[in-house]
Order: C-alpha cells, then sequence, then structure tokens
C-alpha cells in the first residue's frame, strides 16, 4: 500500500501540524451569533466578522460561504484535541507510519509510534480551522489582541480551503513528498497573511518588513524547537516543523516579492511539486526543477508477493526526510549531502515471520559529485545505526560500492553508479540476487517529472 492514502491524507490544518494527521472528533455543534449566546461568545463570533472582512480586503479572495465557528472552553478544546488524533486513523495506519520513519533512521526503532504520537496532544491550541468539518474552533478566555491575530490565520485557512479544496482536502494521491511540500505552502501562506494583517493594523507595509520576517522566523523556529523537545517529540518532527513554520515562509515570501497576493495566488493553481522546490525557491521560481519519480514495478510486484501486501509500502522521500535523517544520525553541518536530491522511491516492509524492517531505496541526484556526497553519508549513517563496517570502496571513478552481511539482520548495502544510489537495508540475503537484477534492469526503473511525462533518456545503470 501506499503511504499518502494514510497519514497524509487527514492533516488538521494549523493544529499540531508536526503530527501529521489530527482530523475532527465528536464536538459541541457550530455556535452562531444569536440572542441565546452569551456575551464572551458572542464578542468572539463578532470579532471573527470583522477579521473576514479586513481577509477579503487583504488577500483579493472573497469567502464563498460563512465559515462554521465553534466556541470552545479549554477543557472542550482539549477532549477536542485528544480525539482528534485518532479519528481518521486505525492502529495500522500508525504501525505503517511508524514503519517508515524506522526504516530511514528518523525515530528509535523501540519507539511505540502511535504512544508518542497521541502522547502529544496535551497542550492546549487557542485555534483550529478543521478542513473536514469546515469549523473555526475558538477557546472562550483568550486574550483579545492575542486571539485576533488566532482567528486571522485560522479563518484564512477557511478562506483558502473554499478556493482550493483539492488542496486542502488532502484527498490527492501525490506521495509524501508533495504532500509535505503542500502542507507546508497551505501553513507558511496563513503565517504570511497574519504577518500582513498585523503590520497593516500597525500601519506598515508588508513589502518593507524584511528585518521583522527575520526576527519573526528566528522567533518562531526557537520556540518550535524548545515546546517539541520538551514534549520528547523526535529531531525529524522538531526539523519538519521547522521546515512548515520558518522555511516555507522563506519561500512564500519570495514568491510576494515576485508578484505580491496575485503571484502566492497563481502558486496554489500551480503548486510545489517537492520539498526542494520549498527549501529551494529559485527552484520554483527560476526554473522549475521537477523532481524525477523512480518506479519499479517489477520490484514492487516481487517484494509484495514474497513478503505479501498487508505492511507494504512504497512512497517517496524528498530532500526534506534525506535531510533530517542525515541531521539526525551526522548532525547540521552535513547538510549539503542532501541538497542535490533528484528523487528517489522506498520500498519498505516487515518481514511476516520476523517482523523485521526491511528497506530498498533507490535514489537519483543532480551530479555525480552530489550522489558521491550521499553515498558517502548513507555509509556513515548505516554503520552508526547498524554498528558494522561496510565494506568496498570507489570500483570506478563513477562507480562505488559498499556492502555489510549482519547476523540476524541481513545485507546492507550503499552502491553509487553515476547520479544513482541504492541502498539496501536489513535484505535477506537469498533475496540480493533477485532485487538487484529488477532494480537495475533497464525499463523497470522509469524517470518522470511530477506530471508524469516521461523524460528523455534513463538513468538506470546495471547494478
Amino acid at each position: 500500500m501506499s503511504l499518502q492514502t494514510c497519514l497524509r491524507a487527514c492533516t488538521l490544518i494549523g493544529l499540531f501540524t508536526y503530527l501529521g494527521c489530527i482530523a475532527t472528533a465528536a464536538e459541541p455543534p457550530a455556535t452562531k451569533p444569536d440572542s441565546s449566546i452569551d456575551p464572551a461568545r458572542s464578542a468572539i463570533l463578532k470579532r471573527t466578522e470583522a477579521v473576514a472582512k479586513k481577509l477579503e480586503a487583504l488577500r483579493g479572495l472573497k469567502f464563498k460561504a460563512d465559515v462554521k465557528k465553534a466556541v470552545l472552553t479549554a477543557e472542550q478544546m482539549r477532549t477536542y484535541v485528544a480525539g482528534a488524533l485518532t479519528k481518521h486513523n486505525t492502529p495500522k495506519t500508525f504501525e505503517d507510519e511508524g514503519r517508515v520513519f524506522k526504516a530511514l533512521g528518523l525515530i528509535p526503532e523501540s519507539m511505540d509510534y502511535q504512544a508518542m504520537m497521541t502522547g502529544q496532544t496535551g497542550s492546549i491550541v487557542s485555534g483550529a480551522y478543521d478542513q473536514w468539518d469546515k469549523t473555526l474552533r475558538l477557546i472562550l478566555g483568550r486574550d483579545p489582541g492575542k486571539q485576533t491575530v488566532t482567528i486571522a490565520h485560522e479563518l484564512y485557512h477557511g478562506l483558502q480551503h473554499q478556493h482550493w479544496p483539492a488542496l486542502l482536502d488532502g484527498k490527492q494521491s501525490i506521495g509524501r513528498d508533495a504532500g509535505n511540500a503542500i502542507r507546508a505552502l497551505i501553513e507558511a501562506d496563513a503565517m504570511l497573511t497574519e504577518e500582513a494583517f498585523v503590520l497593516g493594523d500597525a500601519g506598515i507595509a508588508l513589502d518593507s518588513y524584511k528585518i521583522f520576517l527575520g526576527n519573526k522566523l528566528r522567533r518562531q523556529r526557537t520556540n518550535i524547537i524548545d515546546q517539541m523537545r520538551a514534549r520528547g517529540a523526535p529531531a525529524y518532527f522538531v526539523d519538519k516543523n521547522t521546515f512548515e513554520y520558518a522555511e516555507a515562509v522563506n519561500f512564500v515570501h519570495a514568491v510576494y516579492k515576485s508578484g505580491n497576493w496575485k503571484a502566492l495566488r497563481g502558486v496554489f493553481d500551480s503548486p510545489p511539486t517537492s520539498t526542494e522546490q520549498i527549501l529551494h525557491p529559485e527552484r520554483y521560481l527560476t526554473r522549475r526543477d521537477y523532481p524525477t519519480r523512480i518506479e519499479s514495478k517489477g520490484l514492487e510486484k516481487h517484494l509484495t508477493d514474497t513478503y505479501g501486501k498487508d505492511h507494504f509500502i512504497v512512497d517517496i522521500a524528498g530532500e526534506l526526510l534525506v535531510r533530517s535523517m542525515i541531521r539526525t544520525h551526522l548532525g547540521a553541518g552535513h547538510d549539503v549531502a542532501a541538497t542535490g536530491w533528484d528523487g528517489d522511491t522506498y520500498y519498505v516492509w516487515s518481514d511476516p515471520k520476523t517482523q523485521q524492517i526491511r528497506l530498498v531505496w533507490d535514489t537519483l541526484w543532480d551530479s555525480n559529485k552530489d550522489a558521491k556526497e550521499f553515498a558517502q553519508a548513507a555509509k556513515a549513517i548505516l554503520e552508526k545505526r547498524r554498528g558494522v563496517a561496510l565494506k568496498g570502496g570507489q570500483m570506478k571513478p563513477s562507480v562505488a560500492f559498499y556492502q555489510a552481511a549482519k547476523k540476524g539482520h541481513g545485507e546492507i548495502r550503499v552502491y553509487r553508479a553515476d547520479r544513482r544510489v541504492v541502498i539496501y537495508d536489513g535484505l535477506p540475503p537469498k533475496e540480493s540476487k533477485a532485487v538487484t537484477k529488477l532494480v537495475s534492469s533497464r525499463g523497470s526503473a522509469r524517470h518522470y517529472d511530477a506530471h508524469d511525462t516521461e523524460q528523455g533518456g534513463n538513468d538506470d545503470k546495471p547494478l
């Protein structure tokens, strides 16, 4: 199965985005401003009406319908958040998601992933827009000034949803990496709108707040990291939230500078197709660098026929996950090994007998130099994680091969041929020959851009 049908499909906008998938839970019905509502709730609802008019004028977009609103007590919000994560996810969903992160070395293999995820829901948020029931939820008793900013941010998510429902519904089968990019775009666009809303009230033009933006990003990065570390979140989730709340804001600000709000509306009509484009705005704005999709139906069929489809996942990691893996094991100083990413496909499954997680990962890089840097980083990471030395070396100027066999674990391999790097981790020795043949066979691993337009040539190299 593809993970894109699991956690990616149900992210609650603006609420614990690092959790990956929060949706609706049973809640009191949305409230409407009428004479039966107490004055505190009525004041909040009237404030949302005023904010909605300002958002329309600021962004040049009209609400197509009223956004439903629910004003909750802190305890009701706490109940809502606690129940939201598991509403649309089964234990198997968590199991598959955790299996991928463990295979890529993003979380410890001993971690109970579902317990970690559900344990992150204890904090109170001041507001959230839920795209599943199209409701904005706010909390009673908050400072009016601060809550107005929250309303601007979350209500704008409702405006986004009305104009680009396909993107915010999260139901498109686009893969993990593109999904990460689109979620980051949605959140960063709302953050920039929030800042423009605040600055407009202060009489400051958005065009002139570069220093303000820089300070905001630094504070945002520090706050996110501190809060998430305090909750015990793995490094990957810290990195992902930093990506969404800081680096993606750099992207949308670059788009804004290229053509104001009209340019940002255009991005939603033709969104980024990879986290690479978010991390490097020039790869979207100057010359669109589409990711290359690596597809091997023969390999997928062989592995699913052998191990079953129940716990088999095929998807795309992307530059963000590659960078997070490198940061987790080698430190941020080695990020350069992720910057030449061009495309990848990972195959992750559990052995039905031993439950061991196994990985075959096919990657493509912008240049031979980029491939060499990643291969060296991957070798160092696998040696660190598995406690073995991978033996081998340079076979030709553009070819290198490193391998080890660990008893009870299986084959560990890093193979580089020109721009291509293939990784095995935990592959049973009996599978090595068949898998290598399928990975290396021309015509089985085809490269496409993000719009499924076949590219000329083929980067496959016999292994």
